[in-house]
């Protein structure tokens, strides 16, 4: 850049920033005016924030209690009695568990039956002597 646009640019700063500073210096005064109601309004707004809450909390309190005891158990009931309708015919469980277990009951039979009969062979062979 030359001279004499750096200078202009310079200048243009300058008198922003001055113009700022005498925008600042007139505002102040009224700044100073308007804090103390900024501050009592601040003070007023907690007070109904905090008389609100405490309306607030008994009905939401009652309305709980109403829902707990009146709706609540109908609508309850109404879930129930729609997911018994959603909900598939159960089916019966595999058979095969059953026949596993019978089978294995008999195996074990067959297994204890040949070894008493294995017992009695060597019993009546021992015996004639």
């Amino acid at each position: 850049m030359s001279r004499n646009k750096t200078r202009k640019w310079s200048d243009l700063a300058n008198t922003a920033r001055g113009r700022g500073h005498l925008t600042a210096a007139r505002l102040k005064p009224a700044a100073a005016s308007v804090k103390p109601l900024a501050n009592s309004s601040a003070a007023a707004v907690k007070r109904s924030v905090i008389r609100t809450r405490a309306w607030a909390a008994p009905q939401v309190d009652h309305a709980g209690h109403f829902l707990q005891d009146s709706a609540a158990p109908k609508i309850s009931a109404m879930l129930h009695s729609a997911a018994r309708r959603l909900a598939p015919a159960t089916k019966r469980g595999p058979r095969w568990r059953k026949v596993a277990g019978v089978s294995a009951v008999g195996a074990a039979g067959g297994m204890v039956a040949a070894a008493a009969r294995g017992r009695r062979k060597q019993d009546t062979k021992a015996s004639p002597e």
